[in-house]
């Protein structure tokens, strides 16, 4: 089974067929990932260098030509390749210019593949226009923010080739004043507006 899920991505594992791999994957990751230990300690520290001094070109030195970037908050839309993620990056530098990321605790190893899954804590200052989409730009609101995710980085030939970013994206926009809190007036007067309406739409449709 362990040399069944060694050859094969794990995307086209069963569910079943990943359980039941996960005693002998354990028992090989020291041997497997030995070899990488040196090259993944060299990257990491040199990708939390560059992000914390904002070099555009030291971090896309750590990236492979075809790096995909995804975050569930994009809806689907990825950033594809250096140029696009060089775009992102100045943009993002643009928006909050004190962004700091630190890594909070221990990063984990994947059973298959060579990899890492990183905790992180991102903080900054909301001070400059961020692009939401091609034709909409938000404006500052001078607002911090500190959130934590979790990134999962997926390595070829010791740069990054795909990385997808986890995080609180509706705690991050009540950090920056784009949504109200939770708790606020307005919130909760939708959710009343919203109990009111939801019977008298539903019925329009019912009898069309």
């Amino acid at each position: 089974m362990s040399e069944f899920a060694e050859s094969v991505p794990a995307e086209d594992l069963t569910a079943d067929q990943l359980v039941e791999a996960i005693p002998p994957l354990i028992a090989t990751v020291s041997s497997r990932l030995g070899e990488h230990a040196e090259i993944l300690r060299d990257w990491s520290r040199d990708w939390l260098l560059a992000w914390n001094t904002y070099d555009v070109d030291a971090v896309l030195a750590l990236v492979t030509e075809d790096f995909v970037y995804q975050d569930p908050s994009m809806f689907g839309d990825r950033i594809v390749g250096r140029g696009a993620f060089r775009e992102f990056l100045t943009m993002m530098w643009h928006a909050f210019p004190d962004m700091e990321m630190e890594i909070p605790s221990t990063p984990y190893v994947p059973l298959i593949g060579t990899g890492l899954a990183v905790p992180w804590r991102l903080t900054g200052t909301f001070t400059g226009d961020l692009r939401a989409g091609a034709d909409l730009t938000i404006a500052p609101t001078g607002h911090r923010f500190d959130i934590h995710g979790i990134d999962l980085y997926t390595y070829r030939d010791g740069l990054l080739s795909h990385w997808t970013s986890v995080a609180d994206q509706m705690n991050l926009a009540r950090q920056l004043g784009l949504v109200p809190d939770p708790n606020s007036r307005q919130i909760k007067y939708a959710l009343r507006a919203q109990r009111l309406l939801t019977p008298l739409l539903t019925a329009g449709k019912r009898k069309r």
